[in-house]
């Protein structure tokens, strides 16, 4: 069910926007930050704001459920974190060094964590939250 968007829906993203902004320039020179690293993190928050944006404003049962598949990946990583810790407490330190094993292991998690939020989006018929209008 969609309502009107209140009044001050416009002005929330835009400030929003404008703060983002204002750190992405500023935090190069009060953190002694590099530009091009400052510079590639105000675009990846740009760019999360803008399909934040979309989300609320367009939804669709596809969005939705790429977003519930988002939301089960920190769970997968959660997962492999946890398994990891087991594994270097019974194997040893040596299994660290496997690089294909820790890479391996992390994408299975990532691809059970997602598998988790897919399962989570179609108990839930892929419903995010309360949508605005526009």
């Amino acid at each position: 069910m969609t309502k009107n968007k209140p009044k001050w829906w416009t002005v929330y993203w835009i400030i929003i926007i404008v703060i983002t902004i204002i750190i992405g320039v500023t935090l190069p020179f009060f953190e002694h930050i590099p530009l091009e690293r400052a510079t590639l993190y105000l675009c990846l928050a740009l760019v999360a704001e803008s399909i934040a944006y979309y989300g609320r404003v367009k939804p669709s049962v596809s969005l939705n459920s790429v977003m519930y598949i988002l939301i089960g990946v920190p769970i997968g990583f959660i997962l492999w974190l946890s398994l990891w810790n087991i594994s270097l407490n019974v194997f040893g330190r040596w299994i660290n060094e496997d690089f294909v094993l820790v890479f391996g292991s992390l994408a299975i998690c990532f691809l059970i964590g997602g598998i988790i939020g897919d399962f989570i989006g179609r108990l839930r018929n892929y419903k995010g939250p309360e949508q605005y209008s526009p």
